[in-house]
């Protein structure tokens, strides 16, 4: 595949971008302006400012590897323990908005099956995620702390920082045409 670079100057730093990550980040954005909660804008920006900060928007994927995170010593082949895809999305998550929101192409997927989706398809790894955010913000009534709690917490300051970080360089992708 031949490789286009985008670069972003933002605040004194260079970014470059390959086709490949370009068309996950505008998928992720398509995919979550596809839901009714999504009304306002700057949510599909937040996802893709999210897919960023997870996987560099699936630069490892435009490699021909999948990003998996979060396998230590101890749970190294229990993949059910990994965050996966360029949403970086668990097992258990996944399987709770399934079960929540109904979603019946993923329902009668085993954990293997499931994990495999998540690797692999980018419309379903974002549909989950945009779900988990969604449940995140409709529970909390805070932007900010559903942007937390999509990393764990409600509190974890230091990630919030990071896709608002993100979101800087989405706007500016979004500004130049790159995205839309």
């Amino acid at each position: 595949m031949k490789k286009i670079f985008l670069i972003a100057i933002l605040s004194s730093y260079l970014y470059s971008f390959n086709d490949f990550q370009l068309k996950t980040l505008q998928m992720v954005m398509n995919k979550a302006r596809e839901h009714k909660a999504f009304n306002k804008e700057r949510f599909p920006k937040t996802l893709a400012a999210i897919c960023l900060s997870e996987s560099t928007a699936g630069k490892l994927e435009s490699k021909g590897k999948h990003t998996i995170t979060d396998l230590d010593k101890k749970n190294r082949k229990d993949i059910t323990k990994a965050s996966l895809g360029v949403m970086q999305i668990r097992i258990e998550t996944a399987k709770d908005m399934i079960k929540f929101y109904n979603l019946k192409y993923l329902k009668n997927l085993s954990d293997k099956e499931l994990a495999e989706r998540l690797l692999n398809d980018i419309n379903a790894s974002t549909e989950i995620a945009t779900l988990y955010f969604i449940t995140n913000f409709n529970y909390y009534k805070n932007f900010y702390v559903a942007i937390s709690r999509y990393n764990g917490g409600t509190r974890n300051k230091k990630y919030v920082l990071k896709v608002l970080k993100n979101l800087k360089i989405i706007n500016k992708l979004v500004k130049n045409g790159s995205l839309k």
